[in-house]
């Protein structure tokens, strides 16, 4: 796994081979590579005579790639074990004939008697065992990363043939099988030679590639599981339903979110994605619980426009461009529940919406609660 990534046996090998036999494999690639793309666009627009017999040719010259990269090294037969003798089975000799038979035979005949058969000798016979293609396969394959499945095509397609297609109408189902599996295993020697043709520096590359992808990967999962975790965490308390709108007139179908409290700047940057930096607008919607009764004190500043209902009476109204402007009323609450909103428009430039809610001149007293439906109110 770390190899896969790190990539330090690669370019040590890189280091230690043979410059010209690396650039040597490389142009052995650059013509197998294309003979295998040559083959799959024949195939590929009706030409499969000629795919065939391109993909043959693609198939040699993966081969002949394998015979650079690994020079002077020739297949190695494994041993096979002779075969037995044939064995006679043994016989029973024969009993002796009656008068009848004595009697049906001529003066000149004679009677054959099979000979005696060694008994140490009638042991079954010995069978030679399978030659196993692997064994038999190039060593330069063998120390190639190619898979025992891969060596064994590349045995069979090479001790085996089918007849020649002339025309396209003469290619079988056979012909395309072998199509296939020639196709195939010249991609894949192919790709295990993509080491033996890279020099130091290419690899490096690579090791370097590889480590940014994993350390990009690494810090966008982490970045996501601490921005998912703040999310959470936010939308467990944040009880402030707010409704952000891509105009200043509240229409459209808004993005919805909840948040913390009203007191944003935003200066010349957009408030969520999805939504403009200038001309949109927002409704913040939240349910006010209070055991007693309490003068409300509100301050409400803001550039641009702002303005906050409470039980749907208009209680600050500064509705126009400006900077930033604060206003402060107060009101009346019994002990119940109360629904405030706050709206607020912005029009061009920096952008902020603050809110400050106290009772009697003190922190807020009371509870602040998510509505159930900022339409229906509290």
């Amino acid at each position: 796994m770390v190899e896969a990534f790190t990539l330090r046996d690669a370019l040590r090998r890189a280091r230690a081979r043979d410059p010209e036999v690396r650039r040597a494999t490389a142009r052995a690639r650059s013509v197998a590579r294309q003979k295998i793309d040559a083959a799959d666009a024949l195939w590929a627009n009706g030409h499969a005579a000629e795919g065939l017999r391109m993909a043959e040719d693609a198939f040699r010259a993966a081969l002949a790639a394998v015979d650079v990269a690994a020079p002077g090294q020739d297949a190695v037969a494994a041993p096979v074990a002779p075969l037995a003798p044939p064995v006679v089975p043994a016989v029973e000799p024969p009993e002796a004939l009656d008068e009848g038979a004595e009697d049906a035979l001529g003066d000149g005949d004679e009677v054959a008697i099979a000979p005696p058969v060694d008994e140490v000798a009638v042991d079954e016979v010995a069978v030679a065992p399978p030659v196993d293609e692997v064994a038999v396969a190039p060593p330069a394959l063998r120390t190639l990363k190619i898979s025992d499945r891969d060596l064994r095509q590349v045995a069979e397609l090479t001790s085996t043939s089918v007849a020649p297609a002339v025309f396209d109408d003469e290619v079988s189902t056979a012909h395309a099988h072998r199509f296939r599996r020639l196709l195939e295993t010249a991609r894949n020697l192919d790709e295990a030679l993509v080491d033996h043709a890279y020099t130091p520096a290419q690899v490096q590359l690579r090791r370097v590639r590889r480590l940014v992808v994993v350390t990009t990967v690494a810090v966008l999962c982490v970045v996501g599981a601490i921005g998912l975790a703040r999310k959470r965490a936010y939308d467990a308390t944040a009880t402030w339903m707010a409704r952000y709108y891509t105009n200043r007139n509240f229409q459209g179908e808004p993005e919805r979110t909840f948040d913390h409290d009203v007191n944003f700047d935003w200066g010349n940057d957009s408030p969520m994605r999805g939504i403009p930096a200038d001309q949109f607008s927002v409704r913040w919607d939240v349910c006010l619980r209070t055991d007693e009764a309490q003068t409300l004190d509100v301050s409400l500043g803001s550039d641009d426009g702002s303005r906050i209902f409470v039980d749907g009476e208009k209680l600050i109204d500064n509705w126009r461009m400006q900077t930033q402007t604060w206003h402060h009323e107060h009101v009346p609450l019994e002990p119940g529940t109360h629904h405030v909103r706050v709206e607020y428009f912005e029009g061009g430039g920096a952008a902020r919406m603050q809110l400050r809610l106290r009772s009697d001149g003190r922190p807020l007293e009371g509870e602040l609660v998510r509505p159930t439906s900022p339409d229906d109110g509290c």
